[in-house]
């Protein structure tokens, strides 16, 4: 008689069982929740990189706008606007067709929206349409309401006389109860972890919140900005 060779349960050779199959599994979903933070750590580093590059790029303009106009600085008059303004509503200054246009022509929307987080609040591709031609994401410290500062007031009115540590530039960063709004906060009641800003002297870098101080208060909203 021919021997029958016996049925087994066993798995062909080189196959994963079930059980093999699931540790694998287990193992990448605890490399993932390992790795994750990290690429997201490296993400919102690399967007404080680009946005400190979009205020650089602000800063330069600014010192060659300054050059070109007697050492004046970008000019706002009068007191009835905030940092993140660009234009007021009767016409008398409009900083889209005086500064960006011919210092940063086609780059505003670029250059001057904050790349973090921020930038999903408030952009001209959203639904905030006074952000199409009235405000960027950026604060310009150039504001010349003397009852509105809260701290000593710093003149920005010429290149050459301002102080060289004065802050010319930085994410828009402010506080309206109860909320705060940021480089990493668009909306919510807790502090933005910091924000970057560049100087007269045309040095920039990230400032962290314990280094920040409300430098502004307009409309039962405070500004932020480096400590000088």
């Amino acid at each position: 008689m021919r021997n029958r060779k016996a049925h087994t349960s066993e798995a062909p050779s080189g196959s994963f069982t079930l059980i093999e199959l699931l540790v694998v599994i287990a193992i990448i979903a605890i490399l993932a929740s390992m790795l994750l933070p990290t690429l997201g750590q490296a993400k919102n580093r690399a967007k404080r990189v680009l946005c400190l590059g979009n205020l650089r790029q602000a800063g330069q303009a600014t010192a060659v706008y300054a050059g070109d106009n007697d050492g004046f600085l970008p000019h706002r008059s009068g007191t009835n606007y905030y940092p993140h303004w660009m234009r007021d509503g009767s016409g008398q200054w409009n900083l889209n067709t005086s500064f960006f246009d011919n210092y940063l022509p086609g780059m505003r929307d670029d250059v001057m929206f904050c790349p973090s987080i921020l930038l999903d609040y408030a952009h001209p591709a959203q639904t905030i349409p006074d952000y199409v031609t009235w405000r960027v994401s950026y604060s310009y410290y150039q504001v010349l309401d003397p009852g509105a500062w809260l701290v000593a007031q710093r003149d920005l009115t010429r290149f050459d006389t301002a102080e060289s540590n004065t802050p010319m530039w930085g994410c828009m960063t402010l506080t309206s109860a109860p909320n705060y709004y940021g480089h990493d906060i668009p909306a919510r009641p807790m502090y933005p972890k910091g924000l970057n800003a560049t100087d007269m002297d045309g040095s920039g870098a990230w400032c962290h919140w314990d280094n920040a101080e409300a430098f502004f208060t307009k409309g039962g909203q405070n500004y932020f900005w480096p400590k000088p």
